[in-house]
């Protein structure tokens, strides 16, 4: 339980990051929690042992959350913020990880 809630103040750090490689929103931008989906998607696909990865630590899974958004911000795949979709997806993969 307490690894999982540092794992979600990590993902907030990794929406910090993520914000740099952002080129800024538009108005009909998605919604962060929408394009956020996507990026637990992928992540789940790339970490074909779920569960493993959530007690891989918090490094090792904001690394990995980083890495994904930046991934789909350089594919365009998310043109809204990457601070938001990061601490979304950080979000939802925390409350996964406790499921």
């Amino acid at each position: 339980m307490k690894r999982t809630l540092h794992i979600a103040c990590a993902f907030a750090l990794v929406s910090s990051l993520a914000a740099c490689a952002g080129q800024g929103t538009t108005a009909a931008a998605p919604t962060a929690t929408n394009e956020a989906d996507l990026v637990v998607a992928q992540v789940k696909r790339q970490q074909t042992d779920f569960r493993a990865f959530c007690q891989t630590g918090t490094a090792n899974v904001t690394r990995v959350v980083g890495e994904t958004v930046g991934q789909l911000v350089r594919a365009g795949t998310i043109k809204g913020d990457p601070a938001a979709v990061g601490t979304a997806a950080g979000t939802k993969i925390a409350t996964d990880c406790r499921a």
